[in-house]
């Protein structure tokens, strides 16, 4: 029994017998990672490496626009983060889904006040009604609003699904 994947650089994936580790194995023959397991290698699995560490690999047949549970199977992308499990072994599609990453110095009230960073300040002014007019004494009262944008760059985004109920950062 010989079972063996060849991967593109010359490198190589082996099991020599039935009752041997799995090898990864580098163009140059040199044995790189081990792991004891009797099926497949296949999904999130930790390797021992040449150092007496481990090394988490993920082996799957996933293309681009799909995601690999830890046994290996593939999902489209779409199903990460949807609030809905179908990875049942791990449920590794519905972890680490934080749609927002902040960075410490962030705070939601205002633009950052670094004097390094500079910034876009968009405004805004809506004129919402007229709530009186005396047009005897040119008076006039207003009701608007005024709305502020801006770009933080202290905020990263991450996970966005539009299969996701929960859309609120």
């Amino acid at each position: 029994m010989n079972l063996e994947f060849r991967g593109f650089g010359g490198s190589k994936i082996s099991k020599e017998t039935k009752h041997a580790p799995w090898s990864l194995v580098s163009d140059e023959g040199h044995t790189l990672l081990t792991i004891w397991s009797m099926g497949l290698p296949i999904g999130n699995k930790l390797w021992n490496d040449c150092f007496g560490g481990k090394v988490e690999v993920v082996l799957n047949a996933c293309g681009k626009e799909e995601f690999g549970c830890g046994d290996g199977t593939c999902l489209p992308m779409g199903n990460r983060c949807n609030e809905q499990i179908d990875c049942p072994v791990d449920q590794l599609d519905e972890t680490n889904c934080t749609i927002v990453y902040k960075f410490e110095n962030y705070n939601r009230d205002g633009p950052t006040t670094d004097s390094d960073q500079l910034f876009e300040l968009q405004i805004g002014i809506f004129l919402k009604m007229v709530t009186q007019l005396e047009p005897i004494h040119s008076n006039f009262m207003l009701k608007f609003e005024i709305i502020s944008n801006w770009t933080d760059n202290r905020l990263k985004f991450r996970n966005l699904n539009s299969k996701s109920r929960n859309k609120m950062i």
